[in-house]
């Protein structure tokens, strides 16, 4: 009997967070889905009413407010994903040849990863202020970069570069370093440039790693949040608000709270990011299928 319990007992803790954090109220935004709910009062069931105004309902506002939650979201993440996936998986190989700095390198791209995002949102916001910020007055530019469209993408899109890239350049870093040289050695005797051991050896070999990482950042892009609201406020006219901002907004914000709006938004988008995580999963399984026929 203490050999069965003691594993379970190990679990515990973990168990016991997973329930209270995560479980509970994942089945507490399903239930609240289909219901009417001001956060005041009982929740009043109301069916599929929730999911149809955001779906179907032209005339409703939250019909066109998932659209344009929706169509800001799947921007962002179609720039930002590929963006984080290339430029850590190339600054990793750089570094993999050990050049002069190589750890000062390595700190100046992993060391903004401690910041918060309100913080990292307040220095981009000041860099690139349209009268007082550092980057118009060097470059000599005019940009509006908090209050006109694309500049307000672009600036988010950046800041995102420069906050989370050392992350994943660590883990592109940890995978190169455990590909045997030896490969690389079979490689230059046979003539292969630097060029082919990259596409022949160094990708194939980093697969599992770029499926963690095209999965975590995926799923962590579709949950942008803090950058827009620091750095905008989700403007110009909703043009920078994204999916996670309207379900706070709805919950949260100002006047009466829509919570049933608010979690049936919430399910739809973890829906797609379930669909997109499973897609991205099979076609890259899939290839490393066909490659070991």
């Amino acid at each position: 009997m203490k050999k069965k319990i003691e594993p379970y007992l190990f679990l515990a803790p973990h168990l016991l967070l997973f329930v209270l954090f995560i479980l509970l109220p994942l089945c507490m935004t399903i239930y609240t889905s289909f219901t009417q709910w001001d956060m005041l009062s009982m929740p009043r069931f109301n069916g599929f009413d929730n999911y149809y105004k955001l779906l179907f309902d032209s005339e409703s506002v939250f019909y066109a407010d998932f659209r344009i939650a929706m169509w800001n979201t799947f921007r962002f993440v179609l720039i930002s994903v590929p963006l984080l996936v290339i430029f850590p998986l190339g600054i990793a190989t750089l570094l993999n040849y050990k050049p002069i700095g190589h750890g000062l390198l390595l700190s100046i791209f992993y060391i903004p990863g401690f910041f918060s995002v309100a913080t990292v949102g307040l220095i981009w916001k000041w860099m690139l202020d349209p009268q007082l910020g550092t980057i118009n007055k060097i470059f000599g530019l005019s940009f509006q970069w908090t209050t006109v469209q694309p500049f307000v993408w672009i600036a988010i899109i950046i800041m995102t570069l420069w906050w989370t890239i050392g992350a994943n350049l660590i883990i592109f870093l940890a995978g190169i370093a455990g590909i045997p040289q030896e490969l690389y050695e079979s490689a230059e005797i046979d003539g292969a440039r630097e060029g082919t051991k990259f596409w022949k050896i160094t990708l194939p070999l980093l697969k599992p790693q770029m499926l963690y990482i095209v999965i975590t950042t995926t799923i962590a892009s579709f949950n942008l949040y803090g950058q827009p609201l620091v750095f905008s406020n989700g403007g110009p006219n909703k043009s920078s608000s994204t999916f996670a901002m309207f379900i706070q907004g709805y919950a949260f914000g100002k006047g009466t709270s829509v919570a049933g709006i608010a979690s049936a938004m919430g399910i739809l988008m973890g829906l797609m990011v379930m669909c997109v995580a499973l897609v991205q999963l099979y076609t890259m399984r899939k290839s490393e299928k066909e490659e070991g026929k």
